[in-house]
């Protein structure tokens, strides 16, 4: 998201949403307003947004819920209460990325959200998605990252990043962020699999979006790929301890994940996103085809890392 702090007023929101119909058909004009004079202290980020002079980003999240709207992605109730978690400060950042990824593979794929793959099961999935033209399909989780950027400019504090997404709340570091998803919303699965079964019947992807400005190093070898490493280390009476973390793709009993791709949202001009995915170490229990691979990473990923 942009971080570009202007001064917030309920004038500007009135005037900038009027230019934002799409989001306000799904999120709602007078919700948006009621919400942002209510909670003027804790504004969502689509108040804050549009409540300034942020118009870049006003028009890019608009852009977004034009392409929602065009291709009638609509959200399951009482599932998926969309509007709430849109104008949740807690929530909206996450959902924000699932509009985000929903929007880009809209125009190429049929887009099914919170897909329930094991009946009767809580472990909602964010997207099953159906390519138009070879009907091959794959499911996608998505969770994202985001920089605590106001102890990052206040000297006294400590910046941290932290993690939302799924059932995901605030403040895990940004290393723990898979091992979150595997212990909880994914956790049915990887039992399924200690048993022998196969959980899913198709590909699955877990999505990423990292809001750190630090960029994407933090999930790269160590996080996904290395055998074991540093986590990071605290000095408890003068003696240093190290925390120490096996690498994601080493684990056990995760072969239903297919691919864990990761992406940040950059601008130079436009906003893009720069991202890629990462080979499995372990042969996943469902592959997708080079071609809808291929496919999938070039239209999630503007420039490919």
């Amino acid at each position: 998201m942009s971080n570009i702090e202007n001064k917030f007023s309920i004038r500007n929101l009135e005037s900038n949403l009027e230019r934002a119909p799409c989001l306000c058909n799904i999120v709602g004009y007078d919700n948006i307003i009621k919400e942002a004079q209510l909670n003027q202290e804790n504004l969502g980020i689509i108040a804050r947004t549009f409540g300034t002079t942020n118009y870049i980003y006003q028009s890019y999240l608009e852009s977004l819920f034009k392409i929602i709207n065009d291709y009638q992605i609509t959200y399951p109730n009482p599932t998926r209460k969309l509007k709430e978690d849109l104008l949740n400060p807690n929530k909206d950042d996450s959902t924000l990325t699932e509009i985000e990824v929903t929007a880009k593979l809209a125009p190429y794929f049929k887009i099914t959200p919170e897909e329930c793959p094991i009946s009767e099961s809580k472990s909602n999935l964010d997207l099953l998605i159906e390519d138009k033209n070879t009907r091959e399909k794959a499911l996608i989780e998505i969770a994202t990252s985001f920089y605590d950027y106001e102890s990052h400019v206040n000297p006294d504090g400590e910046a941290h990043i932290g993690f939302l997404g799924g059932k995901g709340g605030q403040g895990y570091k940004i290393n723990n962020a898979l091992d979150r998803k595997l212990g909880r919303q994914l956790n049915t699965f990887r039992k399924e699999v200690e048993i022998g079964n196969t959980p899913l019947k198709y590909p699955l992807i877990i999505l990423f979006k990292n809001d750190s400005p630090l960029g994407m190093g933090d999930f790269d070898k160590n996080h996904i790929y290395a055998g074991l490493y540093d986590n990071f280390s605290i000095k408890d009476h003068d003696e240093k301890i190290v925390y120490r973390q096996t690498g994601f793709y080493h684990k056990e009993n995760i072969e239903f994940i297919s691919k864990i791709g990761v992406y940040t949202l950059q601008f130079d001009k436009k906003y893009s996103t720069f991202g890629r995915f990462y080979e499995p170490i372990k042969t996943p229990q469902h592959k997708m085809s080079s071609e809808f691979e291929r496919k999938l990473e070039n239209i999630l990923f503007d420039c490919i890392t």
